[in-house]
Formats: structure tokens, sequence, C-alpha cells
């Protein structure tokens, strides 16, 4: 799991870039009460979404997450091979050929 980490970590260090983005914005166009309001909203999400990261690895050290979590990709890959095969058939099959004659509407002119 620690191959997980990293990319995380780029997960949080690019929302907390755009959470500081949208707190500028919000600064130069909003009156003090919404900057306040604004600004706390802000840190609130930051810290439920560092809260969740968090806990995300706590779980992934726990053997039963780990074995549920493979379960799942297991499932999760036999269904896209599944469906891939289903795809595949219905390209490999000619298209149904008619044998009785169009009924096109007469053309104006």
């Amino acid at each position: 799991m620690a191959e997980a980490r990293g990319p995380w970590n780029e997960v949080g260090d690019r929302l907390g870039a755009l959470a500081l983005k949208l707190k500028l914005h919000a600064h130069e166009e909003l009156s003090e009460e919404r900057k306040a309001e604004a600004t706390s909203a802000v840190e609130r999400f930051g810290a439920t979404l560092q809260g969740a990261i968090d806990a995300l690895g706590e779980a992934a050290r726990d053997p039963a997450v780990k074995e549920d979590a493979k379960a799942a990709g297991a499932a999760l890959s036999t269904a896209v091979n599944a469906t891939v095969d289903d795809v595949l058939k219905v390209l490999k099959t000619p298209p149904p050929t008619s044998t009785t004659p169009r009924n096109d509407p007469p053309k104006d002119g």
C-alpha cells in the first residue's frame, strides 16, 4: 500500500493549491463577511479531506480491508473483461442482411 501514498499525497497537494487559489479569488471579489465565511468553509473542507485521507491510510493497513479491496478489484476486473468480451462479440457479428425491399418514402423533386 506504500505505492498508493504518493498519488494520494499528490491529490492532497493539488486540492490544497486549488483551495488557495479559490480563497484568493474569493478575497478579491467578496465582502469582508463573505470572505470570512468562504475562508472558514475552505478550511473545514481541507480538514475534512485530510481526515478522510488519514482514515483511508489507516484502513489500508487493516488485513480485512486489504482482502476486501483485492476481492473488489478482482470483481471489477472480471466485469470489465466480460464487458469487453461482449463488445468484441457484437463487433465481430456481421450486420443482419435484409431480404425484404425497403419502403423509403417518395422523394420530392
